[in-house]
C-alpha cells in the first residue's frame, strides 16, 4: 500500500509500500520518528483516508471501493479511535461524550446513557461520569476517550500516541489499561515514538521512511486475521 500527497508541482510519497495485517485479539505497536508516516497510516486503517494506490480490507472484505458512507458505518461499528489529545466535547459530560457514537447509530436516550455508563465504570471511571472535560485530569480525560472507544464493541481500537501528553506515570496506567483490555480479546494498535510504551505490547512494527522496516513478535496465541494491508 502506497498514499502520496501533491500539492502543487510538489508530490511527496509519505508511505512507499507498506504490507501489514493486523489480527484479532493482538497488542500490536506502530513505531517511528517524526515525519515517518505513522499518522497517515492510521487515518488509512482507521478508513479516514484512502491509499493512493495498493488495497485495504477489514475482516476480510476490501473497502478500497466502498462509498464515504459505507466507510463511516465501518468505523463506527467496528473501529475505536483514541487520540493523544482526546478529543472529547467541552460542553458534554464525560457521559454524553461516551454516548456520541451510539448516538450516530440511532440509540439514544436511556439506553445510551446506561451503556456510556457501564462502559465508564469498566475504565475506572463510573464517579466522574457526570463530570465535564474541563474537571478531569488528563488521565481521567484519557480514560474518557478510551470508553468511547469501546462502547461501540468495536473489533480493534487505534490509539495514536494514547500517552504523550501524559506524565510518565499516568501513561503507564493508560497501557495497563489497553493490556487489560486486550485480554478481554480487543485488538489494540498503538502509534507510537516511545519505546518504552512500544515493549509493552506484544507485537511491535517499526516505520521507516514510509516502509515497514522491522517487525518482532513477543510469545503469544497467533490469533484470527481481522485486518490485512497488501501492496
Amino acid at each position: 500500500m502506497k498514499k502520496r500527497y501533491t500539492v502543487g508541482p510538489v508530490a511527496t510519497e509519505v508511505l512507499r509500500g507498506v504490507d501489514l495485517d493486523i489480527r484479532a485479539g493482538e497488542l500490536v505497536s506502530i513505531t517511528g520518528a517524526s515525519g515517518s508516516g505513522k499518522s497517515t497510516l492510521m487515518n488509512i486503517m482507521g478508513l479516514l483516508d484512502r491509499p493512493t494506490s495498493g488495497s485495504c480490507s477489514v475482516g476480510g472484505r476490501g473497502v478500497s471501493a466502498m462509498s464515504d458512507d459505507e466507510l463511516s458505518d465501518i468505523r463506527n461499528r467496528t473501529i475505536g479511535f483514541v487520540f493523544q489529545s482526546f478529543r472529547l466535547l467541552p460542553r458534554l459530560t464525560a457521559w454524553e461524550n461516551v454516548a456520541l457514537p451510539l448516538t450516530y447509530r440511532g440509540i439514544d436516550g436511556p439506553e445510551a446513557r446506561a451503556r456510556a455508563k457501564s462502559m465508564l465504570g469498566k475504565v475506572g471511571m463510573a464517579e466522574r461520569a457526570e463530570h465535564r472535560p474541563d474537571q478531569l485530569s488528563g488521565g481521567q480525560q484519557q480514560r474518557v476517550a478510551i470508553a468511547r472507544a469501546l462502547v461501540g464493541s468495536p473489533a480493534v481500537v487505534l490509539a495514536d500516541e494514547p500517552t504523550g501528553s501524559l506524565d510518565p506515570e499516568t501513561g503507564e496506567e493508560i497501557m495497563r489499561l489497553f493490556a487489560q483490555l486486550n485480554g478481554e480479546g480487543i485488538a489494540v494498535v498503538v502509534i507510537t515514538h516511545d519505546r518504552s510504551v512500544a515493549r509493552q505490547c506484544t507485537r511491535n512494527a517499526r516505520l521507516v521512511n514510509g516502509v515497514i522496516t522491522e517487525v518482532v513478535i513477543r510469545p503469544g496465541p497467533a490469533p484470527e486475521t481481522i485486518r490485512q494491508q497488501h501492496t
